[in-house]
């Protein structure tokens, strides 16, 4: 007979299981009906194999427990233990482990040893000691090993598991009683409970008359499911699942539960679980078996929580890029798409969002597109080596402009994928700035003006090379520094304490400083310091202009010079002549006292001679003073005095066609000057006024106490609010054009006819005025005369003004004393000597050095002092003093001259004071000054 076979597949759950062969005879293989009969019969069949492997697997899960209670129900109905209890316990014990086809358990206990076959003394080992009797003696050990490369070889529930067996076979050995055997076999059941990782339960259906499924009830657990279900072991077995567990109750358990019954299908789902207001997650495994359903639950709360968290972190990371003031782009890097691109990057490229996912970084930047590769292998870099950097490139519009950009990027991992991060910033205006800053600082590098910038606390922070030139000193050497290492000494502490008095109330400061250079050297420096501040404002930075006007002002002091001499050649005329006034009485003088006069007549023509003397030697000390032009140091002066010998002077050196008034008050306050320089101011302008009035005039030379009570401009000299001594010269002659007054301070500038004037003397004034922060104006009419006036601050304290008038002191008679006068005018030599004995001195004379030499040498008592005139032939009077040092160190010495160059005698007066020389006296000098001096140095008798 001839055989048919038909081969039909057997797929469970999607998998080939079995093949069935059914075999037919010829005729029935054509038999529809026969081949459907077949199929219902293989699907039977397959159902049938499916459910014998469910329960298969079933039973082996079942195994384990029933290993785990059968050990345990051994050794709890052992009293003693033999070797068929351990050997027993050791072939079972594998089957308790989580892997037991890897597991292998050694026993050595009293002796001997009993081991399985899969037991790997080299592989992973758990081994506990077995204890024995009260002293807890060591009686064996028990292992079990797992082959195999894994990271975590035994469960945390395993190793007590061990340990507990240990135990139990030491208190089985030691005799103890049956309650602590059941209270141990109780605990060996927990820690096996406990040993599973997920909670377990197992529910059974119930079914009404109709076998209709209507519940489920709980027929078996292990300890976490109870801590799962939140449920007390006393009413879990048996509980309904619809009505008694509250947490699975009416949240679709049941449905499920019954899904599986009915598909015999698993089935795995999250479910979310509300018990008495605590929220859980629970990961639900369900399976068919063959007394209901077994669940495993886990709970995954933390896990969600985790979800939750990523989800937050989500929108944060959104919510991050939206708020951000930069734009911010995420780009893959292989490809140079876009991946997310917040507002303010669509905002800057002119793009909506939608469309900038569809562009890539190639689309928005030309030099990215045109060099593809070098940009891609950057970036892999920055991936690579995980790094930050700064990329500056240029982006384009939509509309097709340029911006420059400044792009921060960073390695990042997005939605699986290699991707790079930037913020993108628009640093067109900055570069912009940049590039404007590095202009200035080129014109800050190249300026001529000296300029030193400091922060709040004065420390040097930028100096420019003119500064360094000039100073000598290298930037590296003042950065840091404070500006006091220019200081030269010629200012003194009140005049910094000004200064920054000004400056802190934060206005700018100006004025000429004297700075030293670094090799000693001293400048003048017209300064304006200016101090910065911020938004807030908080003061960041001084910044000092300076410009370095040595000699300029050493020119000046030559155009002053020239003007000075200008000046005496047209006052020569008028001072000869008062000089002669001068010379006539005392000519005449001396005819009278030949003829024996009367004792009144003597006395009335020696103060005669007395005034002639002394209003001559005024008239040349003013002449020679305004001459030599020397500028002497700023002090504390009234302007009174100085103003009256000035009115003075003109009065008796200007035509007698003009006439001086004075309006200068006698209550002025004090100014901080050089007396010189406001001589000069008043002779230039009175020379000027007598100059516009050559048929005669009048001429008003005055001075009083003003307050300027808010801020004045004068001739481009700006005037802040305070207390002002204004000193004017006020003429009635031919008067300015308005067009002249613009230019009458220029240098060089002049309204004389040629060959008259200089055109020096306001340009001077202008210089020293505006050196002294004080300011010029001038009125004048055509036709009617001109007015200066000149505005002086006043000095910030008051101080006694050098020129006030000494106290009245006693003058000391001689008593015996020997004085040697040195003088070559014999006449000289004559007076001083009559003078020193009238008033109790015994006197020598000598006509030069040598002779004093001679007669300090031969002497039989040492002089008390000697008075000696500086400038003599053979041996002037620093050669004396340097002589009489060998033979009488101690020896006094007065020294005097009538020489009224400062420069010469400033440096001689030093030279002298250097050697010893006690006091010094300008001729001619009175009586009293002499004999002070000598009460001074005289050596006084011992008592």
């Amino acid at each position: 007979m001839i055989l048919q076979v038909l081969c039909v597949p057997l797929v469970r759950n999607g998998v080939l299981t079995h093949v069935v062969r059914i075999c037919f005879d010829k005729p029935a293989f054509k038999d529809i009906d026969m081949l459907e009969l077949a199929n219902e019969l293989v699907q039977s069949l397959a159902f049938a194999l499916s459910a014998i492997q469910d329960r298969s697997l079933l039973c082996e899960r079942m195994k384990e427990l029933e290993c785990i209670i059968d050990i345990s129900q051994h050794f709890y109905t052992a009293r003693t233990i033999s070797d068929s209890h351990l050997k027993y316990l050791v072939e079972r014990l594998p089957a308790a482990f989580h892997r037991p086809e890897n597991t292998g358990a050694r026993l050595i206990f009293n002796g001997s040893e009993f081991t399985t076959d899969h037991f790997d003394s080299n592989a992973h080992v758990l081994s506990f000691p077995i204890e024995v009797g009260s002293d807890r003696v060591c009686g064996g050990f028990i292992e079990v090993s797992v082959s195999g490369d894994m990271e975590y070889p035994f469960l945390n529930e395993e190793t007590p598991l061990l340990k507990t067996i240990a135990r139990m076979i030491g208190e089985v050995a030691s005799h103890q009683d049956s309650e602590k055997m059941l209270n141990q076999h109780q605990k060996l059941l927990d820690i096996v409970f406990n040993a599973f990782p997920v909670a377990i339960t197992m529910f059974t259906p119930v079914f009404d008359l109709q076998d209709n499924l209507v519940d489920f009830k709980l027929k078996l657990y292990n300890p976490d499911a109870v801590n799962l279900l939140r449920c007390k072991r006393s009413v879990v077995v048996g509980a309904s699942l619809r009505n008694d567990i509250s947490c699975m109750s009416n949240i679709g358990f049941y449905d499920r539960f019954a899904s599986v019954m009915s598909s015999r299908k698993d089935i795995e789902f999250e479910q979310r679980v509300d018990h008495n207001g605590e929220v859980r997650w629970l990961r639900v495994v369900a399976k068919r078996c063959q007394d209901g359903i077994v669940a495993t639950m886990e709970d995954i709360s933390s896990q969600k929580h985790t979800e939750s968290e990523l989800t937050q972190e989500a929108k944060n990371f959104q919510a991050l890029m939206e708020s951000a003031p930069d734009g911010l782009s995420i780009v893959e890097v292989e490809t140079g798409n876009f991946m997310e691109n917040n507002a303010e990057i669509c905002r800057k490229l002119g793009y909506d969002r939608n469309t900038m996912s569809f562009l890539s970084v190639y689309d928005i930047d030309p030099h990215a597109a045109s060099h593809r590769e070098e940009t891609k292998a950057m970036w892999r870099q920055i991936v690579r080596d995980n790094v930050r950097t700064v990329i500056f490139t240029k982006h384009q519009r939509k509309d097709g402009s340029l911006y420059d950009a400044e792009v921060s990027v960073a390695p990042i991992t997005y939605r699986g994928r290699s991707c790079i991060i930037g913020a993108v910033r628009d640093v067109t205006e900055r570069l912009r700035s940049e590039s404007q800053m590095r202009m200035m600082s080129k014109a800050l590098d190249g300026a001529a003006n000296l300029i030193v910038i400091t922060d709040p606390n004065a420390n040097i922070l930028y100096v420019n090379p003119a500064f360094s030139e000039v100073t000598g000193y290298s930037r590296e050497e003042v950065l840091g520094n404070n500006p006091r290492i220019l200081k030269s000494g010629k200012h003194d502490q009140a005049f910094y304490d000004k200064m920054w008095t000004v400056l802190r109330t934060g206005e700018k400061w100006q004025g000429t400083l004297v700075n030293q250079c670094k090799n000693g050297r001293e400048i003048n420096v017209e300064t304006v310091i200016t101090p910065v501040f911020d938004n807030t404002d908080t003061l960041t930075h001084y910044i000092a202009v300076q410009e370095d006007v040595t000699e300029k002002l050493q020119l000046e002091q030559q155009f002053q010079r020239a003007q000075r001499m200008e000046v005496m050649g047209l006052m020569a005329g008028g001072v000869a002549h008062d000089l002669n006034n001068i010379l006539t009485p005392l000519l005449l003088a001396v005819d009278v006292l030949k003829s024996g006069p009367t004792p009144k007549q003597q006395e009335d023509i020696l103060n005669t001679v007395e005034d002639s003397v002394q209003r001559g030697a005024g008239i040349i000390r003013q002449i020679l003073t305004f001459a030599r032009g020397t500028e002497g140091e700023k002090q504390h002066l009234k302007m009174q005095p100085l103003l009256k010998e000035v009115v003075k002077l003109i009065s008796e050196t200007f035509p007698r066609s003009i006439r001086i008034r004075q309006k200068i008050a006698n209550d002025m306050s004090t100014l901080f000057f050089d007396p010189n320089q406001l001589h000069q101011i008043a002779m230039n302008l009175a020379v000027n006024a007598r100059d516009a009035m050559p048929n005669g005039g009048v001429i008003t030379i005055g001075a009083e106490n003003v307050v300027i009570e808010k801020p004045m401009q004068f001739l481009n000299l700006v005037a802040s609010a305070g207390a002002y001594i204004r000193m004017f010269v006020e003429d009635t002659g031919m008067g300015i054009d308005k067009k002249q007054i613009e230019h009458i301070f220029d240098p060089f500038y002049t309204t004389k006819s040629e060959g008259k004037g200089t055109g020096l003397g306001l340009s001077i004034v202008l210089g020293i005025v505006k050196s002294n922060r004080g300011m010029i104006h001038v009125n004048s009419e055509k036709g009617k005369g001109t007015r200066v006036d000149i505005y002086i601050p006043v000095a910030q304290e008051d101080a006694e003004p050098q020129d006030a008038v000494s106290k009245e002191k006693t003058i000391l008679q001689g008593n015996g004393e020997h004085i040697l006068l040195v003088d070559d005018e014999i006449e000289i030599l004559k007076v001083i000597a009559a003078i020193l004995q009238a008033n109790g001195y015994v006197t020598s004379q000598a006509k030069d050095g040598t002779e004093a030499i001679a007669l300090i040498a031969s002497a039989k008592e040492p002089f008390a002092a000697v008075v000696s005139d500086l400038m003599m032939p053979f041996m002037d009077g620093i050669s004396l003093k340097r002589a009489t040092i060998k033979l009488d160190p101690t020896l006094p010495f007065i020294m005097s001259s009538g020489i009224l160059d400062a420069d010469f005698m400033d440096d001689k007066v030093k030279e002298l004071k250097d050697m010893g020389v006690n006091e010094f006296l300008v001729k001619p000098y009175k009586s009293e000054v002499l004999l002070m001096a000598l009460n001074k140095v005289v050596r006084k008798p011992s008592c």
